[in-house]
């Protein structure tokens, strides 16, 4: 079996999921609001933690946001674990089924938008969202 960690890029939020031995789970959310020093230092401890085999990574048409991931993700992760296969997906719409999810589950008081963001809840169910999509396209082969 092999490991898969999906990453939802943002400008503060980064949010981690994880798949192994065919369980799939959110693993967390870091929040670094815009500070990318530290982003990187924690970002390349979690991959090195976990050495995942496949790294998933949402891709979009909007230009900053692909800016900031190419200029700063992708070196972290190819300085780190130089041989990781990277799967992008679309990450279009991710965050917005992530809070419908939520809606849907959940009746307590994360379910305000601002309850949501303080828990890291919404970043953590998009990469898991992207990590589902990743294996319902087929993009995941291991």
């Amino acid at each position: 079996m092999c490991t898969v960690l999906a990453i939802d890029i943002g400008t503060k939020y980064c949010g981690l999921a994880l798949s192994q031995n065919n369980r799939k789970f959110g693993l967390n959310t870091i929040q670094f609001n815009n500070d990318f020093q530290r982003l990187k230092v924690i970002l390349s401890e979690i991959l090195k933690n976990y050495n995942p085999d496949i790294i998933v990574l949402g891709k979009t048409d909007y230009e900053k946001s692909e800016s900031i991931k190419n200029n700063y993700y992708l070196p972290i992760i190819k300085n780190t674990l130089p041989n990781v296969k990277i799967v992008l997906v679309d990450e279009k719409h991710s965050t917005t089924l992530a809070n419908s999810y939520i809606d849907l589950f959940d009746n307590t008081s994360l379910t305000k938008p601002k309850k949501r963001k303080q828990h890291g809840i919404i970043d953590k169910a998009s990469a898991l969202i992207l990590l589902n999509k990743a294996y319902e396209e087929d993009l995941i082969s291991c």
